[in-house]
């Protein structure tokens, strides 16, 4: 009796020896899972506590700001002047098209949007900018900017400016008003054209400064976006004012409104405000994603069960792969290219690899790889934003001379000397924008983000199409005066 037992002993201990080893793996994981939480959650809590204690907001309640009464706030007007452009235009534009005055090709081919864009995106003696149907398409374009520009004066002279959002909603925050001042200031720059065409440059100018308006009125938005529409506010303002010169004369004290106007729009200092805008929303997202893990039920009925296998065991598992995809957005937005210059990041070939920033990501990071914007497109539409207002000044300078001692000047260093005003340097160059005088007028322009003197030349998009494989297309930002 006693060997039988021996022999069963023996041959049940190689299975328990295997379930132990099973066992011991399996508390070895936990245990490891367990000690990885704890220290990658201790290090997510440590980096939100130290933005904390350096004053950078860490909630949506910090990113909304304190309370401003509506009273005081521009933002609260701005948002619904808005709404009254977008609303009003579908109607006046439906009107527009089924207007008999237009052909059937015009009324099937062109929008009155895009039609009224024609004032400010063709060349200035192009037969476009008298087509009547493209005039009559501006007229009814601006009709709501025309009609609400004093409340856009109104705006802008509030003590503050703060749009309201509900910030809560991390990345699903809804920003009506981010569109909203972009088509109001393409219709103001159109309008800024229509009005030079007209012969009233008074109010042309007047146009220009409320582009420039609403483009301040965005300086403390916390989202890259915001930065984005600021600069394509610019580049409205740099359209309709190349425009509204062709047509008429602006003299030195309107140059000098424009230019000042034009000094405040500092996009650099926009960076960081966007950037700590953009870490909340990214710690939003990822305590998004906790809830959602641990809103994952069972629905047994039992509450207990509900409670642990709904909602501990599913988050439990990922929450130290989230701990470090979120460490991850951490180190990009604290040593993000976004702080740099265009020409920094060329020269880092950056550009050539933005998509290995994301690529090389551990595999981990996917909410990060989600999330991150594509840092060298946000830094060079930031820069071409920068160097169109800067060369906005130096082209405004150039018409203050002219008005001053009733020619061009022959270079920039005698536009300073004479002219006293303060002139930037191109960022793409680092150096002097590019002047040239042709004929009775003269030719500005910036190299662009190519870093390549095209000698003023920009490829429209058919012509881009056309490059040969491997080129890069023209790309420089330019002005020209024929008079």
């Amino acid at each position: 009796m006693r060997i039988t037992v021996q022999n069963r002993t023996a041959r049940t201990s190689p299975r328990r020896r295997k379930l132990k080893i099973a066992l011991g793996i399996i508390a070895g994981l936990v245990l490891a899972h367990s000690v990885a939480v704890l220290i990658l959650g201790h290090m997510v809590e440590s980096r939100i506590m130290a933005y904390k204690a350096q004053g950078l907001p860490v909630s949506a309640k910090e990113l909304a700001g304190p309370p401003i009464p509506d009273s005081e706030n521009g933002g609260v007007l701005f948002a619904q002047i808005f709404d009254k452009v977008t609303n009003v235009q579908k109607i006046i534009c439906s009107r527009w098209k089924a207007s008999e005055e237009l052909t059937p090709n015009t009324r099937t081919r062109y929008n009155c949007s895009s039609f009224a864009g024609k004032l400010i995106t063709a060349n200035a003696n192009d037969a476009e900018m008298n087509d009547p149907n493209v005039l009559s398409a501006a007229r009814a374009y601006t009709v709501p900017v025309r009609e609400l520009l004093p409340q856009i004066e109104e705006a802008a002279a509030k003590p503050k400016c703060r749009y309201k959002a509900n910030w809560q909603d991390g990345r699903s925050t809804l920003l009506p008003y981010i569109p909203g001042a972009s088509v109001t200031g393409r219709s103001l720059a159109i309008m800024a054209a229509l009005n030079a065409h007209d012969g009233n440059m008074k109010e042309a100018v007047r146009a220009l400064q409320a582009v420039s308006k609403i483009e301040q009125s965005l300086k403390e938005e916390p989202t890259l976006i915001g930065l984005l529409v600021r600069s394509r506010l610019i580049y409205y303002t740099f359209q309709g004012l190349q425009h509204a010169a062709q047509y008429g004369t602006i003299d030195k004290d309107q140059a000098f409104e424009l230019y000042s106007a034009l000094g405040r729009s500092d996009l650099k200092s926009h960076n960081k405000i966007a950037l700590d805008g953009e870490r909340v929303l990214g710690i939003s997202s990822f305590d998004e994603i906790q809830r959602i893990s641990m809103s994952l039920g069972s629905n047994s009925g039992s509450i207990m069960k509900d409670f642990f296998y709904g909602r501990i065991l599913p988050s439990y598992f990922w929450r130290p792969f989230l701990y470090a995809d979120e460490l991850q957005y951490f180190h990009l937005t604290d040593s993000s290219a976004l702080m740099s210059n265009w020409r920094e990041i060329r020269a880092s070939t950056l550009n050539k690899t933005q998509s290995s920033i994301i690529e090389n990501l551990p595999t981990y990071a996917v909410l990060t790889t989600i999330l991150w914007p594509e840092e060298s497109v946000a830094v060079q539409k930031r820069d071409e934003g920068i160097a169109e207002a800067y060369g906005i000044q130096v082209f405004l300078a150039l018409l203050a001379y002219k008005d001053t001692f009733g020619g061009y000047p022959a270079s920039l260093d005698e536009l300073r000397s004479k002219l006293g005003w303060k002139l930037q340097a191109d960022p793409f160059s680092g150096k002097d924008f590019v002047y040239k005088r042709k004929g009775n007028g003269f030719l500005l322009y910036s190299i662009g983000p190519n870093l390549r003197d095209d000698g003023g030349i920009k490829d429209r998009p058919r012509e881009v199409l056309l490059q040969k494989a491997g080129s890069e297309p023209r790309d420089d930002i330019a002005w020209q005066m024929e008079k």
